[in-house]
């Protein structure tokens, strides 16, 4: 249950190709979820078909591309949706449940696109002015509000120093994104500058006329919306990570199966006030799993994961070159939360987890719990449409 675990699975249709002016649905996307959860990192997703759609009908051929709109998915499965309301975009936001949250949406470099508009907005300039090779990464604590407003201490992988009792501790990396000149931005958008969907739904290029009530998909045109916890790294870039242990233990930062032969990539132990460096070459696309490995799955539980999605940019919106093409993709996040081993932790002790096994209460989804991971609210103060 340790290893990270891709299991495969397709839909009725096989995910084959598309006639000529064979029609795709609306609600036909694409998604891939990377779990990381109590006692196992786990990967869920499903087997490409290794089969690319083509163009309904020369009508509907999809908008250029912008020039920064360059990617690769991870993976793909291939569903129907029922006709409701849109939810899908509740999953892709990370830790809700900061306390000023909403402050912090507000101060990201990409904001979304008019809901009125499907065509894409010049993409800023500034996105791609970056001297940055060098990521720092803190290693922090702190305490978050659950749903039912308990506060449970957690660590995490932050993206500035904070304190224990900071009230809006940094506990995960914003999105970044790894460019292949080896430098890195800040977006949560993936292909960089790529228009983000209305409200996290994509909306189709136009309807069938062979088919009422379906829709021609916009091809090679939406972008991905990342969640907190998410580095994103196109193939052939260099990643270079420095990582700061702010904490009175030691602690470790390993990107798990990353490395040339699939061994794991790691900073190594870190002593407390020091910092580790790590640095490789961006593996093969796909969905890596990283975490402090020690005491497993302690460290994980209490909030030290997240992912690292490789994507080859020379085919923006297939799985690989040649391979099977997706509309939108989708990045899950899982995590199962112990305030019983967080408190032991909090306390300065050390949760052994033979003698004392874990019993969650509260589990996540990209940092939502309960109610709130359904994405169920019309509250528009909670920005549905960037989740």
């Amino acid at each position: 249950m340790d290893e990270l675990e891709n299991n495969g699975e397709q839909n009725d249709d096989g995910g084959a190709s598309f006639g000529e002016n064979a029609p795709v649905s609306r609600w036909s996307f694409v998604k891939y979820g990377a779990a990381a959860g109590l006692g196992a990192l786990a990967l869920a997703g499903a087997q490409p078909a290794h089969a690319r759609t083509t163009t309904p009908t020369e009508e509907a051929e999809a908008p250029e591309p912008t020039d920064l709109a360059a990617g690769l998915a991870t993976g793909v499965a291939t569903e129907e949706a029922e006709d409701l309301e849109p939810t899908d975009e509740a999953t892709d936001e990370a830790e809700d449940l900061e306390p000023t949250d909403e402050a912090t949406d507000e101060a990201e470099d990409l904001e979304p696109t008019d809901e009125a508009s499907d065509e894409a907005e010049a993409p800023d300039a500034k996105l791609l002015e970056s001297d940055r090779e060098v990521l720092d990464v803190y290693i922090n604590e702190g305490y978050l509000k659950m749903v039912d407003d308990s506060l449970v201490y957690f660590r995490g992988f932050g993206d500035r120093p904070t304190e224990k009792n900071d009230a809006n501790p940094s506990l995960t990396i914003k999105p970044k994104v790894f460019l292949k000149d080896d430098t890195w931005v800040d977006s949560r958008i993936y292909p960089v500058g790529a228009p983000e969907p209305p409200r996290g739904t994509p909306t189709p290029l136009q309807p069938d006329p062979n088919n009422p009530g379906q829709y021609y998909v916009r091809r090679s045109y939406w972008g991905s919306f990342m969640p907190e916890r998410v580095i994103v790294a196109e193939t052939g870039s260099k990643i270079t990570l420095r990582v700061h242990n702010r904490l009175a233990k030691e602690h470790e930062l390993a990107i798990h199966k990353a490395g040339d032969d699939g061994e794991d990539v790691s900073t190594g132990k870190i002593a407390p006030g020091k910092v580790g460096m790590l640095e490789l070459k961006a593996p093969e696309p796909g969905v890596y799993i990283y975490s402090d490995p020690g005491n497993q799955p302690v460290e994980r539980t209490l909030g030290l994961y997240g992912a690292l999605v490789v994507m080859d940019p020379s085919d923006a919106w297939c799985i690989s070159p040649d391979a099977a093409e997706f509309e939108r993709q989708w990045v899950w996040l899982c995590h199962a939360v112990d305030p019983v081993w967080a408190n032991i932790e909090a306390k300065g002790g050390t949760v052994d987890p033979v003698r004392q096994k874990a019993v969650p209460r509260y589990f996540t989804l990209n940092g939502r719990s309960g109610y709130e991971s359904m994405g169920m609210t019309r509250n528009g103060g909670v920005e549905p449409g960037r989740r």
